[in-house]
């Protein structure tokens, strides 16, 4: 039985990898993503709107502990442009568990659309 899973398992996984790269599959995808982004464009707005309200009322020594807590906070801080610029190792520091739904949210807000290192820099 074991051995019948095994080689289903690894048949999914073909089939799986198969379909995922077909167009019609990457296109629902995409108009999916867009969908989720239009439905809560707002909310994510608003999520960002108060976290940026809430560092901005931390003192220095607060905001610190903050950042040490979680890395992640102090892209807040950073303007698209260093956002977009940032090496693939810069992001290890950076932890997105533990987030509150408003935090991520928000992050999710904040952050610029990436281009897929898979396809050429225009």
């Amino acid at each position: 039985v074991r051995e019948d899973q095994e080689i289903l398992n690894i048949d999914y996984e073909k089939l799986t990898a198969k379909m995922e790269k077909l167009p019609e599959y990457r296109e629902e995808l995409k108009a999916q993503e867009k969908l989720w982004r239009q439905e809560n464009h707002e909310e994510n707005k608003h999520s960002l709107t108060q976290i940026l309200a809430y560092l901005n009322n931390l003192t220095p020594q607060q905001k610190q502990y903050k950042y040490q807590q979680n890395p992640i906070f102090q892209l807040f801080e950073l303007p698209e442009e260093l956002i977009k610029r940032k090496h693939q190792n810069d992001w290890s520091g950076y932890s997105v568990h533990n987030l509150s739904l408003i935090e991520a949210r928000a992050l999710y807000a904040h952050l610029p659309e990436f281009r897929n290192d898979q396809e050429k820099q225009k």
